[in-house]
């Protein structure tokens, strides 16, 4: 079905390789990438009998809230679709066809690269080099043997289903119970462990990153609390003390200035303003006085000659 365009490709395609990086020499390492995407082959149909067993096969934990659900068609009608498409759309659809067009489509632009022709432009496509002419031998080998292991893992994937789903189905079949068993012994234990925590990634996620961002973020902090605050607020402690001091120089200096010439011409003019109180025996008195002591000292001066 589907399937095989995903995930039995990409292991035809990870075995080949493999088998191309170990005959140039390389390390053994990339055998890992055949290996451990066929051990998960084998291994899927077991954890999906698990999935299966422990959410429809026996008691309900919970009969009430069992009794009263009731898939809508909003929830169903999608994964219905789903599922269709996933048994059809392997020869349904072309998808054969698809990817046999996306290769000729990448030969052709690989081909327009290596002949200097700029990709996609008005100028005529050159056509791919032929099967002949751009044959590796090594290359040819490697895939031989990706196609042969693929063989022989598409050949057990049937028995090795039928096996996972048998093993699924009797360790799971009264629940926990056989499980709980297994999980009694230390090494299956630390693996159930392990797993269950899912391969603690995100305890190595808040490790690597989380802690990293974190501590940055704390430095950040600090430095924007006490050197970039600092300094603004020290600024805003200078500016307010001169603020005060201009203030004080406002209020004593200029104002004292503006209202003391003020206080002074209020008390001149109040001196000089109190003789003339509109009194007119005031006037001939000060006349009087004024003509007597200018007679006096008329006097004096003729007496003084």
């Amino acid at each position: 079905f589907s399937g095989f365009y995903s995930k039995d490709m990409i292991v035809r395609h990870a075995a080949s390789f493999a088998a191309l990086a170990t005959a140039s020499g390389h390390s053994s390492g990339y055998w890992l990438f055949y290996i451990l995407p066929t051990a998960i082959a084998y291994v899927t149909a077991f954890y999906m009998m698990r999935c299966w067993m422990l959410t429809f096969w026996g008691k309900p934990r919970n009969q009430k809230l069992y009794d009263h659900a009731h898939e809508s068609a909003i929830m169903w009608g999608p994964l219905a679709i789903l599922a269709a498409l996933s048994i059809i759309s392997g020869y349904g659809i072309g998808a054969e066809t698809l990817i046999k067009n996306s290769i000729d489509e990448s030969n052709a632009y690989c081909a327009q690269i290596s002949a200097g022709v700029e990709p996609f432009s008005k100028v005529a496509p050159v056509d791919p080099p032929k099967a002949s002419e751009r044959a590796d031998p090594a290359w040819e080998k490697a895939a031989e043997k990706g196609e042969a292991l693929t063989a022989i893992f598409t050949s057990w994937l049937f028995w090795g289903f039928l096996a996972g789903i048998a093993l699924g189905f009797l360790v799971y079949a009264n629940g926990y119970s056989i499980a709980d068993k297994f999980y009694a012994i230390p090494p299956l234990r630390w693996l159930h462990t392990w797993l269950y925590h899912r391969m603690y990634f995100d305890e190595l996620y808040r490790l690597c990153f989380v802690s990293v961002v974190m501590g940055l973020s704390w430095i950040c902090g600090a430095f924007d609390r006490f050197v970039v605050d600092g300094l603004v607020n020290l600024s805003g402690y200078g500016v307010r003390g001169l603020s005060v001091l201009s203030g004080l120089s406002d209020k004593y200096i200029v104002d004292g200035a503006v209202n003391g010439a003020g206080t002074l011409a209020h008390r001149v003019g109040a001196i000089v303003r109190t003789p003339q109180n509109g009194r007119v025996r005031m006037y001939v008195t000060v006349l009087m006085i004024a003509v007597a002591l200018g007679l006096a000292a008329t006097i004096v001066v003729v007496l003084s000659k």
